[in-house]
């Protein structure tokens, strides 16, 4: 019903908000998100904040923008309030905001979920908030403890983003782009802790300066005079009992650790007090692949939901802004719910009276069994009760080709895998002299590139056309994760022999284009399904594979190197996995993110399926996968 085929749906707050968390409260899964696309993805137009993010207290009665530019971003602080006759009352709200209820059904899309079971005390902390912060200039706002405990904790979730060319032109307008182009989803997990401070040390963090540091970019500039905290409202709600002096001060900052595709990264910021928005700067350490800010709200039900941009845009311009969503305390709820009756039955039992106390009474035991998790070594170690994980010698990453000086030699060690490391990618002119190799033709790079890991135990390489490369970077943006079944002989009840199958999860990860190459590098890594399924994110990879896209612009090529992770046992470094399996599963994954190139029935089966396994999975045919590794 949002779908005009000219132009972008209507920016009626009213109206599409209502629609919107309609659709999302009394409906199940829908069978497609176009018709949420602008509401997720075009946040110039569809803003998804109570106030303007930039303020970091609210409220405020003066604006002063140091930036002169006819492009700017909406920063007025203006009242979007409807008043109601409730029972006689005169009762003043802002309506939720829109946005939200489209990256909630993105939610309950993407995780095959069906409506909502909330009940009304769900909502209470968000009636405060509709009711409290109806004006920014004036409005008191939220008591910073109405949000206490609403970010503390693990989250998983997902981020979702469109290309830069292909953003930069929904900001000109095109709504082509907008409801056809490519978005990506990828999985994040945080875990975050909260402390209460006082807004008004010294230390605090109070801008998005203080938040992610500062640079030279220009940043939005906000005058607030030493009374603006205290400006209040002629009016209230006659109906809320919340206090009519909101201000006490504090504020919720926030600190915490995360892990994506593209590493390990902190994450630092704090939650405005006023309407409960958290800002929380990301940097991916030790790599500096740059920071990112996130900005959103806790929702019913226990969910994240907000948007991310990055840092160096201007506050007051319409950057680069895209989904996230999170989810733990909601999942919490739901196990809880479950097993009410045998924690019950388990408090009696130990002598406790609360979840708490039985956690803590618990807590020694819930480590032991923490400890015996199998990790990714287990099964090695089983058969070498002296097995650790260990990683290459430098010396055995020399090559006997006569052309070591297009090689870096020792300094092409395995390091960043050491606990608290980033993601352990090393840039290219760690392991080549990319100016030297960049003087000979291609036939040489790649023979030069094949002979240094061919003579390496546990490592795999390949040089890839630029055009093959950019058509499995498309898919991988599509489907960021796969499923692979490789074939396995097994014993069965009268000795004779089965086939049986050992599946790997593989997950893709995209690196920024920092060469400025065209053409942007990713990660791929396989791992085992039950590895993943107990670890997810922090899963230890099987084989790690990374695309370099160095010589891209000149060569038209894109340089493969993979790694298959090893264990040392009586000295001697051995492979998790031969290296006939990870070249099949590599291989294998070729096929399927391929396969939309060809039109023979098996090529349109493994697309099919790919396409299923993210979007339909109650279409997805684990046998038909199974028989197309066969053919492979």
């Amino acid at each position: 019903m949002f779908i005009h085929s000219d132009s972008f749906p209507s920016i009626n707050k009213h109206v599409n908000s209502l629609i919107l968390w309609l659709d999302y409260l009394i409906n199940d899964k829908p069978s497609s998100i176009t018709p949420y696309k602008p509401f997720l993805f075009a946040a110039h137009l569809y803003d998804s904040f109570y106030a303007p993010w930039p303020y970091s207290t609210l409220p405020s009665a003066e604006f002063d923008s140091q930036i002169d530019d006819p492009f700017l971003t909406d920063m007025s602080l203006n009242s979007q309030s409807i008043t109601l006759n409730y029972f006689g009352s005169k009762l003043e709200l802002i309506p939720p905001i829109s946005s939200h209820a489209a990256f909630l059904t993105l939610y309950k899309f993407k995780n095959d979920l069906p409506k909502p079971n909330l009940k009304s005390y769900d909502f209470d902390s968000e009636f405060i908030r509709l009711s409290q912060c109806t004006n920014p200039s004036s409005s008191p706002g939220c008591h910073a403890s109405l949000f206490q405990n609403h970010f503390q904790g693990a989250w998983e979730g997902f981020f979702c983003y469109y290309e830069f060319d292909d953003y930069r032109d929904i900001l000109a307008g095109s709504i082509d782009t907008l409801y056809n182009g490519v978005h990506a989803i990828q999985p994040q997990v945080w875990r975050l802790n909260e402390t209460l401070e006082d807004y008004r040390k010294p230390s605090s963090l109070s801008t998005l300066q203080d938040i992610c540091g500062g640079h030279d970019d220009q940043h939005l500039s906000i005058k607030r005079s030493d009374d603006t905290r205290s400006t209040r409202s002629n009016t209230k709600n006659e109906l809320l009992i919340q206090p009519e002096t909101i201000d006490d001060g504090k504020e919720i900052h926030l600190n915490g650790l995360g892990h994506s595709a593209w590493g390990r990264f902190k994450l630092r910021g704090k939650v405005r007090a006023w309407d409960g928005m958290f800002m929380l700067c990301k940097e991916y350490t030790p790599d500096g692949r740059g920071k990112w800010f996130y900005r959103g709200y806790s929702l019913p039900g226990g969910v994240l939901v907000g948007r991310w941009r990055d840092t160096y845009t201007p506050e007051v311009l319409s950057g680069y802004e895209v989904v996230l969503e999170r989810d733990g305390h909601e999942n919490k709820a739901k196990y809880d719910l479950k097993y009410a009756d045998k924690l019950s039955q388990r408090l009696r039992q130990e002598g406790v009276e609360s979840l708490e106390e039985l956690k803590k009474k618990l807590a020694p035991g819930a480590a032991a069994v923490e400890e015996e998790k199998p990790d990714a070594t287990e099964t090695m170690k089983e058969k070498h009760p002296k097995a650790a994980a260990v990683t290459p010698n430098p010396d055995q990453l020399k090559v006997d080709t006569g052309k070591d000086e297009y090689f870096v030699g020792s300094v092409d060690k395995v390091e960043g895998r050491k606990e608290g490391d980033g993601t352990g990618v090393k840039p290219l002119d760690s392991i080549i002299n990319v100016g030297k190799m960049a003087e000979l033709p291609l036939d040489h790079i790649s023979k030069l590139w094949n002979a240094h890991h061919s003579s390496k135990d546990n490592y795999l390489s390949a040089t890839i056309p630029k055009d093959t490369y950019e058509g499995l970077y498309t898919q991988a943006r599509k489907y960021p994760a796969f499923v692979i079944p490789i074939p396995r002989e097994v014993k069965g009840d009268k000795q004779e022999d089965k086939t049986g199958y050992e599946v790997f999860y593989l997950e893709w990860g995209f690196l920024p284009d920092t060469l400025g190459s065209g053409t942007r590098p990713s990660t791929l890594i396989f791992t085992s399904l039950n590895e993943y399924k107990q670890r997810q994110a922090f899963a230890q990879p099987f084989v790690s594979c990374t695309h370099y896209t160095d010589l891209a612009k000149s060569h038209d090529a894109v340089l493969m190197r993979g790694e298959v992770t090893a264990v040392q046992a009586d000295d001697k470094a051995l492979a998790v996995l031969d290296s006939k399996d990870a070249q099949l599963l590599i291989l294998t994954m070729q096929r399927f993110y391929n396969a939309h190139k060809f039109t023979d029935n098996s090529s349109k089966d493994r697309a099919k399926l790919l396409h299923n396994f993210h979007f339909n999975q109650s279409d997805f045919d684990f046998d038909r996968l199974c028989a197309l590794v066969e053919e492979i």
